[in-house]
């Protein structure tokens, strides 16, 4: 299902990450909670993840208000980044802006990445290009399950954080894994991936 490939991806993304990178869970449907706050135990989010069940709406302002409002008042990092995913259009009657909110994220000094998972009418390529513009993050787009977990280790990638992948012919590191000799290898090869559902995961960090 797409939940589950949508869980998968966001899985694959923890795993990117090292001991020293905080991670929080924000979702939002009609509504928007921060099911997971902050925290160094990558465990934990990935039973928040797990957690999580379908349900309707697409609220995209409240769920970058709470992840920015986490980043703020619970994170010292200097790089605070928010990644957004989505399948569905901003629910009309939401009280909260998508495009105000990425502006008091990028007052803040928080990245916004966003991912939108469907075709021009089901969702807001605008408002996802603008969001991350206005914070200095990268839009990425894709109808094809398959490419969501791609984009999750190119986030990665952008974000510095490493990435480890075996297969039956490959084995190599994306990102700037390097070793002792100043010798560095980036990942090459086919990714299996996911796809993602309306019920949009924010799943956001600093690196120190």
């Amino acid at each position: 299902t797409k939940m589950s490939f949508a869980k998968n991806a966001s899985l694959a993304f923890v795993d990117t990450t090292d001991a020293q990178d905080r991670l929080a869970l924000v979702i939002f449907s009609h509504y928007s909670n921060i099911t997971q706050s902050l925290t160094f135990d990558k465990t934990a989010v990935k039973n928040a993840i797990n957690a999580i069940i379908v349900s309707g709406g697409t609220y995209i302002g409240y769920a970058i208000g709470n992840a920015t409002f986490e980043l703020i008042n619970h994170s010292r990092v200097v790089k605070k980044v928010e990644v957004l995913l989505t399948d569905g259009l901003d629910n009309p009657h939401a009280t909260s802006d998508p495009i105000v909110e990425a502006g008091k994220a990028a007052a803040n000094g928080i990245t916004i990445y966003t991912i939108g998972f469907g075709n021009g009418t089901q969702i807001n390529e605008t408002m996802l290009r603008q969001i991350a513009n206005i914070t200095g993050g990268i839009y990425y787009s894709t109808t094809i399950g398959s490419e969501l977990r791609s984009i999750f280790i190119e986030i990665g990638r952008q974000l510095g954080l490493n990435w480890i992948e075996t297969g039956n012919t490959t084995i190599g590191t994306f990102g700037p894994a390097c070793s002792s000799s100043g010798v560095c290898a980036r990942f090459s090869g086919n990714i299996s991936g996911s796809a993602l559902y309306q019920n949009v995961k924010i799943v956001f960090h600093g690196k120190r």
